[in-house]
This record gives C-alpha cells, sequence and structure tokens, in this order.
C-alpha cells in the first residue's frame, strides 16, 4: 500500500476517484440523452434539438464564468456535481409522468450542465498541479475516468436490458452525488489559490485580446467539435435506421460507449502518459483531428455503418484520452483568475458552438438533399483545419509558458547577475599601495609615449607597472600584448584588464590569439574571456565559440559568460549556434564524478556552494545562448525556489524548448540539483 500510494499522490488518487465517478455518469447519461430521445422523437428533430441545447448550453457557460469569479472553487465545483444529481432526481420524476419532456430535460441536461461541470473539473486540476506534474497526473487522472467510463456503461446496458430506464436515471444521479463528496473532500485537504476580492475579473473580450493563445484553444474546440458533430449526426441516423428505435437502441449505444471506454483505458494507460512525458501536449492534441483526416479520408472509399461506427468510436476514444489530457495541460500555464474567467466560456460555449455549427451545416446539406458522404467530406475538412491550428498551438503553448515563467518570477530577483562576480584576482596588497615617484629621466621623456609605456610594463617593478596603468590614457597596439601579459600577475590584474577592456573590441585579435593558444599561461587564458565580454565583435564571438571545448573547464565557463555578455549588448552578431549545441550535449556526457566536484576556483562566488553547482550554471549560460536568455534566466532562479508550481513550469518549459534527444540528457542532472538545493 505504501508503494502503491509512493506512485500516486493522495491529490491524485482523490482526482482519480472523483474522474471515475464523473464519467460513469457522463456515460450513463449520454446513453439516456441518445436512447429516450431518438425513441421519443425521429431523428431528423436531432439536428434542431442539437441546436437549442448548444444555445442553452452557451448560456450556462457565460452564467458559470460568473459564479467561478464570485465563488471559490472550494464551494462552486463540489456544490455544482451535488446539484447535478438533485436535478437529475427530478428528471426521474418527470420521466414518469412525461417522457417527451423528460427527454428534452435530460437532453438539455447531459448536452449542457455535464459538459460545463467537466471544464470545471478540469479547471480545478489545473490550478492544483503544476504544468510538471501534470503531465504524469493527468493521464492518470484521465485514465481512471475512461475507467469509470467503462463500468458506467456497463451498469448501463444491464439496467436497460432489465427494462428499467427509471432506475437508470437515478443511478446517474448517484454517481453525481458521489463525486460531489470527492471533490469535496479534494477542495477541503487540497485547497487552490482563491482569487482576490480586489482583482478585477477580466473580460471575456478582453482576455481573448490579449491572449492570441486563448484565441488558438478556442478556434481548436470550435472546429474539432464541428467535426465531432458531424459524425455523431451521421452515426445516430445510420444507428436508427439499421437498429431502430426501442431497447435495441438503447443497448447499442450502451455498449458503443462501453467498448470506447475499454480502448480509451488502454490507450490512456499504455500510450497517453509516456507520449506526455516525452513529446509534451501538443501530440496527443494533434491525435484528435489527423484521425479524424484519415479515417474519414478511407471512409469516404467505402462509406458504411461499420465503418462509420468505428471511425466515431476513434473520435470518442482520442478525445477522452490522449486529446483531453493535452488539451487540458494547455491551459496550466494560464493565469488563475484568467482560467477561472474564460476557462469554462471556452470549453463549453466552444465545443457547443461547434454543436451549433454543425447543426446548421446538417441542416443545410439535408435541405439541399446532399448525401452523408458529403457530410462526412465536411468532417474531415473541418478536422484539418483543426490539425493546422493544433499544429499552431506548440509555439503559443511555450510563450505561455515563458509568461507563466515572469508572472510566478516577479518575486524573484530579475536581474541576471554576473555568475564570476566573487571572484577575486587580488592576492594580499592593495591595488593602489607602492606606487613608486616619478623619477623618470631625459630619455625617457624623449621616447615615444607608447614606448615609455612599453618600458613601463616590462621594467618586472609592481610599482612602476601601477603607476604605468593609472597614467594610461590610451591602449596602443604596441603595448596590447603586454598588458595581456600582466593578467597572469595578481596584482596587477584587474588594471590591466580595466585597460583591455577599454579597447576589446578594436583587439578582438590579439586577444583571442592568447585565448586559443594552449602554449600560454592557464591564468591568462582564465581571464582573457572575461575582457572578451566588453568587446562588440564578431571575431571575440567567435574565437570564445571555439574555446568552448577548451579542456579546462574556467576557461569554457567564462567563455560562455563572456558570449552571453556580447550577445546581449549585439544580438545582431552570429552565433554559431550548432556548434554551441554540440558543445552542450558533450558537456551533458561528462563524468559524473567530474560534473560533481566542478569548482570555479577557491573564491567561487556564492551561487558555488553545493558539488555540481558550477556544472548546471553553465549548463544555463550555454542554454542562454541557445534559447531566449529571459526564459531561460527565470527557469534557473525558478529551480532554486521551494514553490512547486514554479519549478514545476520551469522544467516543463525547459522540456518543451529543448529537443526531446537535448532533454533526456539534462532531466537527471536537473533533478539531482534540484534534491541538492533542498538540502
Amino acid at each position: 500500500m505504501a508503494s502503491s500510494l509512493s506512485r500516486f499522490d493522495r491529490a491524485t488518487v482523490i482526482a482519480m476517484l472523483a474522474s471515475g465517478l464523473m464519467i460513469a455518469q457522463m456515460v450513463a447519461g449520454k446513453t439516456l440523452r441518445d436512447s429516450i430521445f431518438l425513441s421519443s422523437f425521429p431523428a431528423s428533430d436531432l439536428p434542431l434539438m442539437t441546436f437549442v441545447a448548444a444555445a442553452f448550453a452557451i448560456a450556462a457557460s457565460f452564467a458559470g464564468s460568473e459564479l467561478t469569479s464570485r465563488i471559490s472553487p472550494g464551494l462552486l465545483v463540489p456544490g455544482s456535481f451535488l446539484l447535478s444529481g438533485a436535478i437529475q432526481v427530478g428528471e426521474y420524476f418527470l420521466y414518469a409522468g412525461n417522457t417527451q419532456a423528460a427527454a428534452i430535460a435530460i437532453f438539455l441536461h447531459v448536452f449542457a450542465l455535464n459538459l460545463l461541470l467537466t471544464s470545471s473539473f478540469w479547471s480545478l486540476m489545473t490550478e492544483h498541479f503544476d504544468p510538471r506534474s501534470a503531465q504524469k497526473a493527468f493521464g492518470r487522472i484521465a485514465g481512471m475516468g475512461t475507467l469509470g467510463g467503462i463500468l458506467g456503461g456497463l451498469l448501463a446496458e444491464r439496467t436497460v436490458a432489465l427494462g428499467s430506464v427509471p432506475l437508470l436515471i437515478l443511478f446517474a444521479a448517484g454517481l453525481h452525488i458521489a463525486c460531489g463528496f470527492a471533490m469535496w473532500i479534494f477542495t477541503i485537504k487540497y485547497p487552490v489559490a482563491h482569487v482576490r476580492e480586489h482583482t478585477p475579473k477580466p473580460a471575456l473580450t478582453e482576455s481573448l485580446r490579449k491572449s492570441p493563445y486563448l484565441v488558438q484553444l478556442a478556434s481548436l474546440v470550435v472546429t474539432v467539435s464541428v467535426a465531432a458533430g458531424l459524425l455523431d449526426f451521421l452515426l445516430k441516423s445510420q444507428a436508427t435506421l439499421s437498429i431502430g428505435k426501442g431497447p435495441e437502441l438503447a443497448r447499442f449505444f450502451a455498449w458503443f460507449y462501453t467498448a470506447t471506454s475499454v480502448v480509451a483505458v488502454v490507450v490512456q494507460t499504455l500510450a497517453t502518459p509516456a507520449i506526455l512525458s516525452r513529446l509534451g501536449p501538443a501530440i496527443p492534441v494533434r491525435s484528435l483531428p489527423a484521425a479524424i483526416v484519415l479515417g474519414g479520408a478511407g471512409l469516404l472509399l467505402s462509406f458504411g455503418f461499420a465503418g462509420l461506427t468505428l471511425l466515431r468510436g476513434l473520435e470518442v476514444v482520442l478525445r477522452g484520452s490522449m486529446f483531453r489530457s493535452g488539451y487540458e495541460m494547455f491551459y496550466t500555464p494560464v493565469a488563475a483568475s484568467e482560467k477561472r474567467a474564460v476557462k469554462g466560456i471556452i470549453d463549453v460555449t466552444g465545443e457547443r458552438l461547434g454543436d451549433l455549427l454543425a447543426s446548421g451545416l446538417i441542416g443545410l446539406l439535408l435541405w439541399l438533399s446532399a448525401g452523408q458522404q458529403s457530410m462526412l467530406l465536411a468532417s474531415v475538412l473541418c478536422a484539418g483545419g483543426a490539425l493546422l491550428l493544433a499544429r499552431r498551438l506548440e509555439d503559443a503553448y511555450l510563450k505561455a509558458l515563458e509568461k507563466s515563467l515572469a508572472r510566478q518570477a516577479r518575486p524573484l530577483k530579475t536581474t541576471e547577475e554576473n555568475p564570476l562576480s566573487g571572484i577575486s584576482f587580488v592576492a594580499g596588497s592593495d591595488l593602489l599601495t607602492g606606487l613608486p615617484g616619478q623619477d623618470a629621466g631625459q630619455l625617457e621623456a624623449l621616447m615615444q609615449p607608447a614606448l615609455r609605456q612599453l618600458i613601463e610594463l616590462r621594467s618586472g617593478n609592481e610599482g612602476r607597472i601601477k603607476n604605468a596603468l593609472l597614467k594610461m590614457e590610451k591602449v596602443d597596439p604596441l603595448v596590447c600584448g603586454q598588458l595581456i601579459q600582466l593578467l597572469a600577475n595578481a596584482n596587477c590584474a584587474f588594471l590591466a584588464m580595466e585597460k583591455l577592456k577599454a579597447v576589446a573590441s578594436q583587439h578582438a585579435g590579439q586577444l583571442a590569439d592568447a585565448l586559443l593558444d594552449v602554449r600560454e599561461q592557464n591564468m591568462i587564458r582564465r581571464r582573457v574571456p572575461l575582457v572578451m565580454a566588453a568587446s562588440q565583435s564578431q571575431l571575440a564571438l567567435d574565437a570564445l565559440t571555439v574555446a568552448l571545448k577548451d579542456p579546462v573547464f574556467q576557461i569554457r565557463f567564462r567563455s560562455a559568460y563572456a558570449m552571453r555578455q556580447i550577445l546581449r549588448e549585439r544580438p545582431a552578431l552570429e552565433l554559431q549556434a550548432e556548434r554551441v549545441w554540440r558543445v552542450l550535449s558533450a558537456e551533458l556526457q561528462v563524468d559524473r564524478v567530474e560534473w560533481e566536484e566542478r569548482r570555479m576556483s577557491k573564491n567561487s562566488s556564492a551561487n558555488q556552494e553545493r558539488p555540481g553547482d558550477a556544472s548546471v550554471e553553465y549548463l544555463f549560460l550555454l542554454l542562454r545562448l541557445l534559447l531566449p536568455p529571459e526564459p531561460v534566466e527565470m527557469a534557473y532562479r525558478a529551480l532554486g525556489t521551494e514553490d512547486r508550481h514554479l519549478r514545476g513550469t520551469a522544467l516543463e518549459y525547459l522540456q518543451t524548448a529543448l529537443p526531446s534527444a537535448t532533454w533526456k540528457q539534462i532531466e537527471s542532472l536537473i533533478a539531482d540539483h534540484l534534491v541538492k538545493a533542498k538540502t
């Protein structure tokens, strides 16, 4: 039992239970909706009923959004499920007196309110779980939901087979009431942050205008729903023609939803978690429209009830497993206040607007006496549009993660520090002590200034050298080489570096020669990158890129820092990105003992306190060169905090931004760093 709970934390277990109860009710509800309505009304009335129910759902979504901004999720979500169960009890009594009225009420309930409840459930999940932990938890939660769908479908079929539709209504009501209590326990034990009362609720139009990301999500929901709505009508009309009305039709839908739930459990268990953790949410979301496009194209060549049932079943399976898990993850970077204001509207209104459009399109095609293959072609075209939108969402998701990092990291110090600021170049006496008197002779006075400077700098007397450095107003090419040699002198290095920094761009060639000459003193080569950081030349950037392969770690580290400084001042310079990627890959293959033991120097900065700190910081220096530097900097800072959501967002950003092969290499290294950061 202990090992089981170690794999599934308690919050995830409770959420899984609630998800199973919720989806079990919805499968039973769909069976009720389809069988009672099609047994009470002709299939030709289905588009009109769908249109009315979609309009009702849209109105309900706006009302739900208003309640979400005013009532705590801890009260609203469980209360909504309990209220839904109570409404279904009322439908039980209505069915006994007026079957057609009950059919309409159940259709509206399942079509509108159930979707709103699903949206509120997942909204709560996206607030509790950070983007990183959501990768594993959402697959499990959705998987338990599909398992609940199997049980709900089986019980629904057996109940209908025994001829007790009223009992099925009560069964569905009991499931929602049980789900309400499970959600109540979840919100009590794991409360989410409240939207502060003084925080104004963002208007829907304002949120969509400011966030193209949300617009893309809404557009995806609409287009997918249109494609699914067309397939749904085709299946129901074909089922009515092939099977007829009455209990047999109800049993068909019960078996259909049960079978799709079984397949969805397999997909959710075996495929979804692995795909989410390795590839992120974009691929699972693309799977649904891609399946409709490919399956629909094949069905156009050989149209039939069996093929249509398989295609609709595939759509239901993917929507309830991979698509749902990936789609909900897209909301994890969205701010809680904004999410509460618009998610329910996007989920419900988007899907029901798709149903409205599908109903209108079906009515138009029926009026034109178009064949069912025309409806199937329309579904394939809509799915193709959804596939294009899903492909664009990956980049939008990365930008949303960047915004989320920026928003959550505001309390952190945002200015990028010099990782070498704590390194001392002075050993012993003060730089300004021991200055000699000015006793130069007449011969020196007659010499050229550059030659006199060179003589002083080569005198070997630290006092004369310091005095010459302090008087030096400009650096002549004649003395540049000697200044570079003085970088090996601890007492004169600081002054020499300041003079060299002023002319780093003009003398980038000499600095590059010193940096890349392996015969040069290591102390000089270690300090040259700090000088070159002041350069703004392409030559300096290219030389530092070559130095990233130097066998000395300090030289590589400081070269990466210098490159970051140059690109910050001159972003238009051309970075040899492919070479840096190769350096990064080689760095990730370094021996673990060496990785852990690295230190910058005896006088290392405060950031280099634990084993492996310098290695991790160097890794992020390289990443700042290859990715947008600000989000990488915020991610680096976030990994050292105790904020679980912020760390999760940082990890999810890195996984999304990096190639999958690179991410696999660095994931364990960052995880080790996180563990050590807490000790």
